[in-house]
């Protein structure tokens, strides 16, 4: 499941933007159902997003995240809406959006390295591992290495 949708990222630009972003074949509009290119471009984005996402938190949390929290959703909104402007190089990023790409990338790492937590995500146990051997599998029992 996506962490943001695609009216996640309507409520951070225009629509009239949004369209210059992700429609390549200049339909004028973002079609849901069937999708049309725009929309497929927009769930790329946001899948880019989440991909980058799950690589800095990988190894503070289980995914998939049973839930999405607020920070995360808006972290992949924004870090999308980048992945967008991307696609369109001659586009200039606004200002905004370039600070929001580092803020939330900066976020990222800060959570990655402990500096920074995900609230909603502080039940959750940590990943754990389970052992199937006993210590009568040891090898090295304790009266062997004791005989050196």
């Amino acid at each position: 499941m996506a962490y943001s949708t695609h009216d996640d990222i309507k409520r951070l630009i225009s629509y009239d933007t949004l369209l210059q972003l992700c429609d390549d074949d200049n339909v004028g509009d973002i079609v849901v159902d069937p999708p049309n290119t725009a929309y497929a471009n927009v769930l790329q984005a946001i899948v880019q997003a989440d991909n980058t996402i799950d690589s800095y938190i990988a190894t503070k949390h289980t995914l998939p995240l049973a839930i999405t929290p607020g920070c995360v959703k808006d972290c992949s909104a924004n870090l999308a809406l980048c992945n967008l402007y991307d696609r369109r190089r001659e586009m200039d990023v606004p200002e905004g959006v370039e600070r929001r790409r580092k803020q939330f990338t900066q976020w990222l790492k800060d959570v990655q390295m402990g500096k920074a937590t995900i609230m909603e995500l502080q039940s959750e146990q940590p990943a754990s591992y389970i052992v199937n051997k006993t210590s009568s599998d040891q090898i090295f029992t304790d009266d062997l290495l004791s005989s050196f």
